[in-house]
């Protein structure tokens, strides 16, 4: 992952990074009504923290946090509106 990432979706509705760092996101080229996925692997090590765009939007303006358990996934759904990431999250897949 490294400190920053760019997502970037015009590269596929889909996205995979695995974590070797805390680490800040910026996502470029949504489309109105686009639904875009990105998993991410906690890592051998775990423990790293990452910092969505602002423009991300939890129900009831909910905080996520990474899990801190290493080899997990963590498959973040986003539905943008325009303005924001509408997002939800499934967790703590075992990454087998």
């Amino acid at each position: 992952s490294g400190p920053t990432r760019t997502i970037d979706w015009n590269n596929g509705p889909k996205q995979h990074v695995t974590m070797n760092a805390t680490c800040t996101f910026t996502f470029t080229n949504p489309v109105v009504g686009g639904s875009y996925v990105l998993i991410i692997n906690t890592g051998v090590t775990a423990g790293y923290s990452i910092t969505l765009p602002s423009s991300v939007q939890w129900p009831s303006q909910a905080v996520f946090t990474l899990t801190t358990f290493p080899n997990r996934k963590e498959l973040l759904t986003f539905l943008w509106d325009g303005v924001n990431y509408m997002a939800a999250t499934n967790r703590n897949y075992l990454n087998t």
